[in-house]
């Protein structure tokens, strides 16, 4: 229990360290006063030969606490990469129409709320809106996590980085509430 106690639970006893340097109670002070009173106790009742040891306990409990923290991580990082691949996936620039009758492209940082942008088949819805024109199905995956693709009618809101499935080409009109 003496390496799974100041090895493997050196993250627990190391941060615990850092938090009462600083004047602060963050969880891994209770966590390694815990290891450290079970260990204790345990070291106390085998040294006098009687009552109850808890070595078992504290590797066991610092197994868990490192599972834990590691499924954590692993959470974290997912959610990272799906905003990241969200920001990668919106496009530089856009199709602008004209109230004049054209269209023009600009980029992303030109779209002002009330421009109505083209979003063709298979791009990226590329800011809050809302449909102005015809029915879209969207993938909202990147912004909702559900998989199912969703279908949206005139005056339904489109959240920015959703993708268009079918429709050849619809319009939005920039600035919408988002979902």
């Amino acid at each position: 229990a003496v390496p799974v106690l100041f090895y493997s639970g050196s993250p627990f006893l190391k941060g615990a360290w850092h938090d009462l340097r600083r004047r602060s109670l963050g969880m891994d002070v209770p966590v390694a006063a815990a290891l450290l009173l079970a260990f204790g106790a345990s070291v106390f009742n085998t040294w006098r030969d009687s009552g109850q040891v808890y070595f078992d306990s504290v590797a066991m409990f610092i197994f868990f606490l490192l599972v834990g923290r590691y499924v954590e991580m692993n959470v974290r990082r997912g959610s990272l990469d799906a905003g990241e691949a969200l920001v990668r996936s919106l496009p530089a620039r856009v199709t602008r129409l004209l109230a004049a009758g054209g269209s023009e492209r600009v980029a992303l940082d030109q779209i002002v709320k009330g421009d109505r942008l083209l979003v063709a088949q298979g791009a990226v819805v590329p800011v809050d809106g809302v449909l102005a024109a015809g029915s879209a199905l969207v993938d909202e995956s990147l912004i909702t996590g559900e998989s199912v693709p969703v279908t949206r009618a005139p005056g339904a809101s489109l959240p920015g980085g959703a993708i268009n499935l079918d429709s050849a080409v619809f319009t939005a009109i920039a600035g919408g509430a988002a979902l």
